[in-house]
């Protein structure tokens, strides 16, 4: 589960960082818009990465104009978690010739210095490799210089007005297809032309990031968590490294747990939970405030419609969830032979991942790849695995993250799970804890939400108001790792 952390912190990150902060060498001046306003941004960076002042990790950005065309390259390298950092690297190029169509893309995830996943995406194909396989799949998409730059030319073009907005299209490494971002003007300088914050439309995003004059980003603020600020060289975007192992990681293990009074016994057999939160905060799950006290509501026989959209996505084979991977579908379609009922088949790949794989904490960044040939997880493994196999074998699905209640430590600990759809609506499922039906002490957070609520309520400690049991569920497995 921490290694998931950083890695969801990171895919934000790079979700955010993604501007074009480059150096040209000395030659003659594009004639395009889009390439005179690379001019004006030109230059290499580097990028201190805080957890709440903490030195975790460093960015850094850097490209180059050749004869070939425009060439774009960017490193985050961090540590959340025990273990060897990770490192992500994107890499874009686009043609020298009007309108500079982008004709080669690259993304890496690296581990201990090994490549655990990498993309390529040129000539309208993507090649995937991963835990040395190798396969292909259609990528074929428009995208040019000027819309990577397309926020900076808004910017540049437009009067700058607190609340204006603008939609701005991204690679999507994850997808192999282009992400849409809505931003928004947040502050602007006193000067016409000057400085401007801008954070992404949404109204529990708090992301800002700074922009200088030039349009080049001198912070970028996740709060109340993460910064990431521009530092004068490399040797102090990389002190974090000497650093690192003071106080321990930020999210090693027992880094967060909410006790709660009384203990729960056989948590899973409950349908219907209650908790009172010592804490008046938001919480972005399912939640109630009852004479000032914030309850959290648990129920295991509710089930949620499923939207058009939610379906499509569940249905996606990306690189997190590598569905399209032959030895992938191959699994799925030995665990769910025979049958033809979708409950059924959502069952029956539960328990195989629950009885093929092994609970052991990771300290490192793991492919499904990698669970599946070494038959070892954690709650994140066992989730993704479930979430792959579920939609090669034709089963809308995805990985949740939230708290569950931890009996061994008599509290609520981060965990993950999953939903899959069945008959058009979502359906919990645990394959960690060999539930197919996930019990009601599972309590879903939001991705992009999850580690600043666990940060808001770390000192929280629940009070059990209601506890409803079904005695005829089926017992958990033995040991409900987290």
């Amino acid at each position: 589960m921490r290694v998931r952390i950083g890695v969801g912190v990171a895919l934000l990150l790079v979700g955010v960082t993604g501007g074009a902060w480059w150096l040209l060498p000395s030659a003659a001046l594009p004639t395009t818009p889009e390439g005179l306003l690379a001019v004006r941004m030109a230059g290499e960076r580097w990028y201190a990465v805080q957890l709440r002042h903490r030195p975790v990790g460093h960015y850094r950005t850097v490209a180059e104009r050749t004869r070939d065309g425009f060439r774009f390259f960017s490193e985050l390298e961090f540590a959340l978690t025990a273990g060897p950092a990770t490192r992500m690297e994107d890499e874009l190029v686009f043609g020298a010739a009007p309108p500079h169509r982008l004709v080669l893309a690259r993304h890496g995830r690296f581990a201990d210095g090994s490549a655990k996943a990498t993309v390529n995406l040129a000539d309208g194909v993507a090649r995937i490799e991963e835990d040395g396989t190798v396969r292909e799949t259609e990528a074929d998409f428009d995208f040019d210089l000027a819309g990577y730059l397309a926020l900076e030319r808004w910017l540049q073009a437009a009067p700058r007005r607190p609340g204006q907005t603008h939609a701005v299209q991204s690679v999507d490494f994850d997808r192999l297809a282009l992400r849409r971002t809505v931003w928004r003007v947040h502050e602007t300088g006193a000067a016409p032309g000057g400085s401007v914050v801008v954070g992404r439309d949404g109204r529990l995003d708090e992301t800002r990031i700074h922009l200088d004059a030039d349009l080049v980003p001198e912070r970028l603020a996740l709060p109340p968590l993460f910064t990431i600020d521009r530092v004068a060289s490399a040797d102090m975007a990389l002190a974090w490294r000497d650093a690192e192992g003071v106080g321990g990681p930020p999210f090693a293990a027992g880094w967060w747990l909410a006790p709660a009074t009384p203990g729960i016994d056989r948590p899973d057999e409950l349908t219907r939970l209650v908790l009172a939160a010592s804490e008046a905060l938001p919480w972005p799950g399912e939640s109630e405030m009852v004479g000032g006290e914030v309850r959290l509501i648990g129920d295991s026989l509710r089930t949620r419609p499923a939207t058009e959209r939610e379906l499509e996505a569940g249905t996606e084979a990306t690189l997190t969830y590598p569905a399209d991977a032959p030895e992938v579908h191959a699994v799925a379609l030995r665990a769910t032979a025979g049958l033809d009922d979708a409950r059924q088949r959502a069952n029956a790949l539960t328990l195989f991942v629950h009885s093929h794989l092994s609970y052991r904490e990771q300290v490192s960044l793991r492919t499904v790849h990698d669970t599946l040939r070494d038959r070892v997880g954690d709650c994140s493994e066992f989730a993704d695995v479930l979430t792959s196999l579920a939609r090669a074998a034709g089963l809308p699905a995805r990985t949740v993250v939230g708290i569950a209640y931890s009996v061994e430590q008599q509290g609520f600990a981060p965990h993950a799970w999953n939903e899959i759809a069945v008959d058009g609506h979502w359906h919990a499922f645990d394959p960690t804890w060999g539930q197919t039906r996930a019990d009601a002490t599972h309590l879903p957070i939001p991705d992009e939400h999850f580690v600043r609520t666990l940060a808001d309520w770390s000192d929280v400690r629940f009070r059990v108001v209601e506890a409803i049991r079904d005695e005829h569920m089926a017992p958990a497995a033995p040991a409900r790792g987290l």
